[in-house]
């Protein structure tokens, strides 16, 4: 995982956790546990109960013909 530099914002460092994730989830197909560690240092322990609810299939994207997406937990 990289290492924050100094001076570096929170939206970047979230950013390249998540592009690390996703990279990771490719090649492996799961989430690596220092990415789990780190989203929770980030966001708190809501950060495991959002990837709880995502992994027993409780999210749902709602589009409506607008172009309007809505996300129903």
């Amino acid at each position: 995982m990289a290492v924050a530099l100094p001076g570096a914002t929170l939206p970047a460092v979230v950013e390249e956790l998540l592009s690390e994730m996703a990279a990771a989830v490719q090649e492996n197909a799961r989430i690596p546990d220092e990415h789990l560690l780190s989203l929770k240092f980030i966001f708190g322990s809501s950060a495991i109960q959002a990837l709880d609810l995502v992994d027993r299939q409780s999210v749902t994207l709602i589009s409506s013909p607008s172009g309007r997406r809505v996300y129903q937990v």
